[in-house]
């Protein structure tokens, strides 16, 4: 058996490989454009520079809250509350809304505190 190492090697710059550089050239560039336009970044619809930023953050409705809402699931326990601000009203679980802590439990109050 001949060993495959000493043999010549083909010039695959010379004039027969000529076609298949060309057509083995345009693949890749024609890959490195497909990957080039993956890597643009997609544009921000609607984005004005010269706007000021909005003054007022809307928050969103919970993730659990949305889904308990659509698929009317909603247990005894499972409660919600509407908050309102700045003119925006908002759904959250009750559940997530702390007591203030100037909180009086209303059998501390006395009667009149009560009334009030």
């Amino acid at each position: 058996m001949a060993d495959p190492n000493l043999e010549i090697r083909p010039d695959f710059t010379s004039e027969p490989y000529d076609g298949i550089r060309h057509v083995m050239a345009d693949a890749t560039d024609t890959e490195n454009e497909h990957k080039e336009a993956e890597k643009k970044k997609p544009k921000i619809n609607n984005f004005d520079a010269d706007l000021p930023p909005p003054s007022i953050i809307v928050p969103h409705p919970l993730q659990y809250t949305i889904q308990k809402l659509t698929s009317f699931e909603s247990q005894a326990d499972d409660a919600f509350g509407l908050a309102a601000s700045n003119n925006i009203l908002t759904i959250h679980p009750v559940a997530s809304v702390k007591a203030s802590k100037n909180a009086h439990l209303d059998h501390d109050l006395t009667f009149s505190e009560f009334l009030q």
